[in-house]
């Protein structure tokens, strides 16, 4: 019954105890057919819990190489603005569209367009959809979370 096959997979009852009836008063067929199916089960269930992890580590993997880019672009335009005189010390470092645009040919600007799959052309309205609050200037936190908006699934949807 299915309630028996069940069981067999689910160790309720150790699958000899219930072939060697089989085979002796049915068929000796019915060992084989009973590993298969034992067999089946266990690569199908083993193969589904080890997608999960690998699944959940890629994604992982993924999220940290997307805040990592995103806080390397901005240690970009921090270290840029520190060199020009752009800060003081103590004061909150912001961006400005301006500093933004003016590293469109750094190779992290260049790598971070990249990732969001936009032609370099059309790299101007980036800038636009990272300053959803229209300031014109963005703090670290604020340019990391809309970097990482942009990078993530709703991307396409933002920029087209």
């Amino acid at each position: 019954t299915f309630l028996s096959l069940y069981m067999i997979i689910s160790e309720g009852i150790h699958w000899c105890e219930l072939v060697k009836p089989l085979a002796t008063f049915i068929s000796p067929i019915t060992k084989p057919i009973a590993c298969l199916f034992i067999s089946f089960q266990l690569f199908a269930m083993m193969n589904v819990i080890t997608a999960y992890f690998v699944e959940s580590a890629f994604k992982a993997a993924a999220a940290s190489e997307k805040d990592e880019m995103a806080r390397d672009l901005w240690h970009v335009f921090e270290e840029d603005l520190k060199l020009s005189g752009g800060i003081k010390a103590r004061k909150k470092i912001e961006v400005t569209q301006e500093v933004f645009q003016k590293h469109y040919n750094h190779p992290k600007m260049a790598e971070f367009i990249d990732m969001l799959g936009v032609d370099p052309d059309e790299a101007s309205h980036i800038w636009e959809l990272i300053d959803t609050d229209g300031a014109g200037k963005l703090d670290a936190d604020h340019f990391i979370n809309g970097c990482m908006k942009l990078i993530g699934s709703a991307r396409a949807e933002m920029i087209w």
